[in-house]
């Protein structure tokens, strides 16, 4: 099996990054979607899904693994590569994020890795079948809201 699907969440939270701070408005619009899905498909080998609303509403990937919970806040961005798949929300407040790590480990799931740097922390958990990955940091704005994103892949044996 191929590890580039791992690769994945770079692009998406770059434009998630994107959407969050304003600059991603009208950016992501329009066909370049479509381009960006193309581009980063033939690079990671495979057909890429992306669905990335700057205003918030992208939709959640139809396959997503129903015991991998999801945090509440508003999905800006997913993205689908084989049995890889990544959301980027944006979520109210960092207790709000930290909360979904209690949710992510009562699921199921054990901590596998944790870094906490200074404004992001990541955390890599796995059910002996799933990995899933979670990230989240302060966001561009001053309303105190949360970047975040949250990517599954099935485990390598």
């Amino acid at each position: 099996m191929s590890t580039r699907p791992r690769f994945l969440v770079v692009p998406v939270l770059l434009i998630a990054t994107l959407s969050f701070s304003g600059c991603g408005a009208g950016f992501v619009g329009g066909g370049v979607e479509s381009l960006v899905e193309d581009a980063l498909g033939s690079q990671a080998g495979g057909q890429i899904d992306l669905d990335v609303s700057g205003a918030g509403g992208a939709d959640i990937p139809a396959n997503w693994p129903s015991r991998v919970p999801l945090p509440e806040g508003e999905p800006i961005a997913s993205a689908t590569l084989g049995p890889a798949m990544s959301i980027s929300y944006r979520l109210p407040d960092l207790a709000t994020a930290e909360a979904h790590i209690a949710e992510l480990t009562s699921a199921g799931f054990n901590e596998k890795a944790t870094q906490k740097f200074e404004d992001i922390q990541l955390w890599i958990f796995t059910d002996g079948e799933l990995q899933v990955t979670y990230q989240f940091g302060l966001s561009d704005s001053d309303d105190g809201s949360v970047a975040a994103m949250i990517a599954v892949i099935e485990e390598q044996q």
